[in-house]
């Protein structure tokens, strides 16, 4: 059976399963409507049309050749064997972080806020390198983790000194304290 068949029917069996596809391929990501007919194009995304991808990077992406929902379909990953790999809020088309890897051909989030990208050509790092990216990375991702508890705390903070003085807790302690001192006892 010929490639492009089993491609095609590949693609009309996710089609017949799904409100819409994402496609990629030259310079565009898109998603269709497969139901419709002819098919039509419900999003598109170009990195000329982003600002936010910066300008030397955009023609990397000239040749999209992975495209993928992550984070519950609200981000999509995308390489280009043009050299270009991206993460994107979906469906704003926003970047939320890019890279150049030369020929990249698959992209993946890792736990962390970590990104893998597989490209078949490119500087491979060694392994010192690795372990101080990683190193380094860790660092980051501490950090970012202590800014969260910390935020987080100061919210419980407040919610707790908000139900005390809702509560009237400071003055029934006030009194608690009063009955001590004045009776051998206190309710």
């Amino acid at each position: 059976m010929p490639r492009s068949l089993v491609i095609s029917l590949l693609l009309a069996a996710q089609a017949l399963a799904a409100d819409s596809l994402l496609l990629c391929g030259g310079d565009e990501i898109f998603q269709i409507d497969p139901a419709a007919n002819p098919p039509a194009k419900l999003w598109t995304w170009r990195s000329k049309d982003h600002p936010g991808i910066p300008q030397d990077l955009r023609d990397t992406f000239r040749t999209t050749d992975e495209c993928k929902p992550h984070h519950n379909g609200s981000r999509l990953l995308i390489t280009s064997s043009g050299g270009g790999c991206a993460m994107l809020e979906f469906p704003s088309g926003k970047p939320l972080w890019w890279a150049r890897a030369t020929n990249a051909h698959s992209i993946e989030a890792l736990p962390g806020g970590l990104i893998a990208v597989a490209a078949s050509v490119g500087i491979n790092p060694s392994e010192d390198e690795l372990e101080q990216y990683l190193i380094a990375r860790k660092e980051v991702m501490v950090n970012e983790l202590r800014e969260h508890a910390s935020r987080k705390a100061e919210n419980m903070k407040r919610k707790m000194d908000d139900q005390m003085v809702e509560g009237g807790f400071l003055d029934e302690f006030h009194k608690f304290v009063d009955d001590l001192v004045t009776f051998p006892y206190a309710v």
